[in-house]
């Protein structure tokens, strides 16, 4: 939970649209590892987020996330063969999408059982200008 947790915070201090999603997809593989430990049987990167989805009870993350992010990490765009002509909007949606996962994902290991508060991300959050972590002393 440690090193998930340092990856998060992690990526909220990105520079761009496109880090802040490579940052969400090395989490999303911590996620994948732990479910490969958990259950003991090997999975791709989608099946280790489905499989989460299915343990915790947390609605799957759809088709457009892992396009995205085979795009990111073989073309080195957000919208390229596999999730093309999308606007700076559509992948914003899909990365508020996948901050939200991560957000119930954490919440359900942490605290199982109780139903997260609320969805906190949102695409014109950030669309319009990426996150910022505020530690109040």
């Amino acid at each position: 939970m440690r090193l998930f947790l340092s990856h998060w915070i992690s990526g909220l201090t990105c520079f761009s649209l496109e880090d802040l999603f490579l940052s969400v997809g090395v989490q999303m593989d911590i996620v994948k590892q732990c479910e490969i430990t958990a259950t003991g049987v090997k999975k791709n990167y989608f099946e280790g987020m489905e499989s989460a989805s299915s343990r915790y009870g947390i609605p799957k993350l759809g088709t457009d996330y892992k396009n995205m992010r085979n795009d990111i990490v073989h073309e080195g765009r957000l919208s390229g063969s596999n999730f093309s002509g999308k606007t700076k909007g559509g992948c914003a949606a899909v990365t508020a999408d996948a901050l939200n996962w991560i957000d119930q994902y954490v919440w359900a290991v942490i605290l199982p059982g109780l139903p997260l508060m609320r969805l906190r991300w949102k695409r014109e959050l950030i669309q319009n200008g990426l996150p910022a972590l505020s530690l109040h002393v």
